[in-house]
């Protein structure tokens, strides 16, 4: 009792340090026992507290856990020793992860089509060793195998890390940001497939950043060939993009852009010119847009592999807002439990649409009060008036049309 009692003055006393004990995710159940038993037994005994991670929904029996210890030096020492004495009556393997490896340097420790990571498993007999991908989360170098061999293993890829840094060199190059995508692929495919044909490291910013710069990193044999690759993917897709707030001069550029957008979509406007001219047409959604506080936020993108096609495109994409300009939208809140009354079969807008030549949007949200007018066009008595006439007559026609 007396030296239970002097542990727990020492324990409150002594400065608090942690550690991370790294153990195979096979034993978690033996640490934490029946509903945590044997875990809660180890902090009382050694006065500490012991984070466990809980288990994943896909987890690998050979994943890595980091098992964080708190308490006092002796303390901490003393719970990883015993969590040692389960993990080896449990299994002679061991786990270990590695975060110290710059993750520039994990294409050159798979190497060419994976020849030196083959090379690093069939050193150490029975080790499994796992190196990220260049877009997987986790930066962490995965080792699982005998505890000797696992040692042995950590010390040599350290080593051959070491070596790739100084033998290596890194390049960069300016790519515009709209064509990172094309490097990366769908699902990062094609950036996988540069990274294993070269055995090379290409660093893309991510989509937030607002950086162009793509580092590639190599032995020079291989860099010039993943250069070029990383250049033949980038241009391999043309693309244009559209500013739909410049095309008109208006004290709100933003507003119009939102009515504009929510109109074509619903008109499937974009689609037609996708089937037109054979390309991919990447438009802000209405909710995107009515979110967007920037010019910026809400550009167009067009995108193809025919240079020419997808100039035509964007010429169709800016000929489709200069043919509805601010004037020809308006819009009026009305409370939400009389959009029924319009709506309905043989209504008030049913009856203006025909005759006015009005295509009215209602909001898809039942508590939402918003509704747009928009000017098709072909009314034959605002095509009767003078140009320099129209933009009054359609602002008075959709006028008459809210009241």
């Amino acid at each position: 009792a007396v030296a239970r009692a002097k542990r727990e003055i020492c324990a409150k006393l002594s400065p608090q340090v942690t550690r991370v004990v790294q153990v195979p995710a096979l034993v978690r159940a033996q640490i934490a026992g029946v509903r945590g038993r044997n875990l809660q037994e180890i902090q009382t005994q050694t006065h500490t507290v012991i984070v466990l991670p809980k288990a994943g929904r896909d987890e690998s029996p050979f994943e890595v856990l980091d098992v964080s210890i708190t308490g006092d030096h002796s303390s901490v020492i003393a719970a990883a020793q015993l969590i040692e004495a389960i993990v080896d009556k449990r299994t002679t393997k061991r786990a270990v992860r590695i975060t110290d490896v710059p993750r520039e340097l994990h294409a050159l420790l798979v190497g060419q089509d994976g020849a030196t990571l083959q090379a690093l498993e069939h050193a150490h007999a029975g080790v499994q060793i796992s190196i990220p991908g260049p877009l997987d989360a986790d930066a962490a170098i995965g080792v699982v195998g005998e505890r000797d061999v696992v040692q042995a293993a950590v010390a040599e890829i350290r080593a051959t890390a070491h070596a790739l840094l100084q033998s290596s060199r890194t390049v960069t190059v300016t790519v515009p940001k709209r064509q990172h995508q094309f490097i990366i692929g769908p699902g990062g495919q094609t950036l996988r497939e540069i990274v294993r044909s070269t055995g090379c490291s290409v660093n893309v910013p991510p989509p937030r950043s607002p950086s162009d710069q793509v580092t590639v990193r190599g032995a020079d044999a291989a860099l010039m060939q993943a250069l070029s690759l990383v250049k033949l993917h980038a241009s391999s897709v043309a693309v244009e993009t559209v500013n739909p707030s410049t095309i008109h001069t208006y004290a709100r550029p933003m507003l119009y852009v939102r009515r504009a957008l929510q109109y074509f979509h619903d008109r499937n406007r974009f689609r037609r010119i996708e089937s037109e001219h054979g390309v991919e047409l990447r438009v802000p959604s209405v909710a995107q847009a009515a979110a967007a506080q920037t010019p910026e936020q809400v550009l167009i993108e067009v995108q193809g592999r025919d240079a020419r096609a997808v100039t035509a495109a964007k010429d169709a994409v800016c000929a489709l807002f200069a043919a509805f300009p601010p004037f020809h939208f308006n819009g009026i809140d009305v409370e939400p439990h009389l959009h029924s009354l319009l709506t309905g079969d043989g209504g008030t807008v049913a009856r203006l649409q025909a005759a006015r030549s009005i295509y009215t949007l209602f909001p898809k949200d039942t508590a939402a009060r918003d509704i747009l007018v928009v000017y098709e066009g072909f009314n034959p008595d605002i095509d009767r008036v003078a140009p320099e006439a129209r933009e009054d007559a359609v602002r008075a026609l959709l006028r008459k049309t809210l009241e």
